[in-house]
């Protein structure tokens, strides 16, 4: 448990599968496919057999990762198992290897199990030089629902010169349990996705009022307190997380401590770069870009409100408008049926012939005032 600011604690775990699953990614490799063309539109397309290969391992990569976010959020509740995002459980895939080494371009071929697995190119691959023989990758995904990192190496070179004789009694144990010492590391990455998230969902709950149908009123307003409902969700959260995030960001000695900083490992990039001291002067200008989310989403519900009110106002109005004609015309109907009646008492006590001679004239008069009204 790791609990950066007051406001967000992290919980790192580490997940060990059997045999089973842990050679599931070894049995996609291994698997026998055959090129076949599928149907298209206009034409065929042919799925080759690096193609099926590749989307068999991610498959698979994503269903142990399903296995490991399940489980957090059957035994822990938090952001990512809430409705509050959308994104999955970031995590960290542990890939190790028995013969050749990630990143070595001159010990495998274009095409092989190494480019299958996206550790034969060094582009954006890391190394720290206290953790020999482990490498750092980040993700290509851009627009994936889950955010992961690869931490990889060959099981025989990993921590080779470190003493590990009280991590374990063999090597895969041993660097198993070595690996409790990066739990910092992954937590400070953790936080700054944490911060994506946000981002994410100030962005999209500001886009959704954009998109409110003023002109439904009923659905109108049910759309809007469902966002404003949300919001206040969303705010519980993210509120005190800015101003703590802030105060920790600023501090470099405070952010880095107990961090593993890991350098580029191609050697044609800029050897001065460090992960993780970007990753903080980037979570610094997000933070800025959280606080303008956040003002720019108050002042769009607030428009939305406001627009929403004129609206049922004039809708209240017009109709008040239609009921004041209504009850005008029922006005005159009453008072005309009352003379029809004042009249036919009158006419009996007079003695009067006929009653349909003062029916025609008051009839005539109606429809004189009626037509005056309407020219009116």
């Amino acid at each position: 448990m790791i609990q950066f600011i007051p406001s967000t604690t992290i919980l790192v775990c580490q997940f060990n599968f059997e045999d089973d699953l842990a050679n599931i990614i070894d049995d996609s490799l291994r698997e026998t496919y055959k090129t076949y063309k599928k149907k298209i539109k206009h034409g065929y397309r042919f799925e080759s057999v690096e193609h099926q290969k590749k989307n068999s391992i991610n498959l698979n990569r994503e269903y142990l990762n399903n296995i490991c976010s399940t489980w957090l959020k059957e035994n822990f509740a938090g952001i990512y198992a809430s409705d509050l995002i959308k994104e999955e459980h970031p995590v960290c895939t542990f890939l190790t290897l028995e013969k050749n080494i990630p990143f070595m371009k001159d010990e495998h071929k274009w095409n092989d199990y190494m480019s299958l697995l996206d550790i034969d190119n060094d582009f954006d691959a890391w190394q720290n030089e206290k953790l020999q023989g482990l490498y750092l990758k980040l993700p290509r995904e851009k627009n994936s629902v889950r955010k992961s990192l690869l931490l990889t190496g060959n099981i025989n070179e990993m921590l080779k010169d470190e003493d590990l004789k009280f991590y374990g009694q063999t090597k895969e144990p041993s660097v198993l349990n070595f690996l409790q010492y990066l739990d910092y590391t992954f937590g400070t990455w953790v936080l700054s996705t944490l911060l994506d998230s946000y981002i994410y969902k100030i962005t999209d709950l500001r886009d959704l009022y954009g998109k409110t149908d003023i002109n439904n009123l009923s659905q109108s307003i049910s759309t809007i307190t469902e966002l404003d409902h949300q919001v206040i969700k969303s705010q519980k959260n993210i509120l005190p997380f800015i101003s703590e995030i802030k105060h920790y960001c600023e501090n470099q000695s405070y952010f880095m401590h107990e961090i593993y900083e890991f350098s580029p490992l191609n050697e044609h990039a800029n050897q001065e770069r460090q992960l993780f001291h970007t990753l903080r002067e980037s979570m610094i200008y997000r933070i800025e870009l959280l606080e303008q989310n956040e003002k720019i989403l108050k002042e769009t519900a607030n428009a939305a409100r406001q627009i929403n009110t004129v609206v049922s106002s004039d809708n209240l109005a017009n109709t008040n408008l239609r009921m004041q004609k209504s009850m005008h015309k029922m006005t005159i109907v009453i008072l005309f049926l009352t003379l029809i009646s004042t009249l036919s008492a009158v006419v009996s006590i007079m003695g009067k012939e006929s009653i349909d001679e003062i029916k025609k004239d008051v009839t005539h008069w109606y429809h004189e005032y009626i037509t005056n009204q309407g020219s009116q």
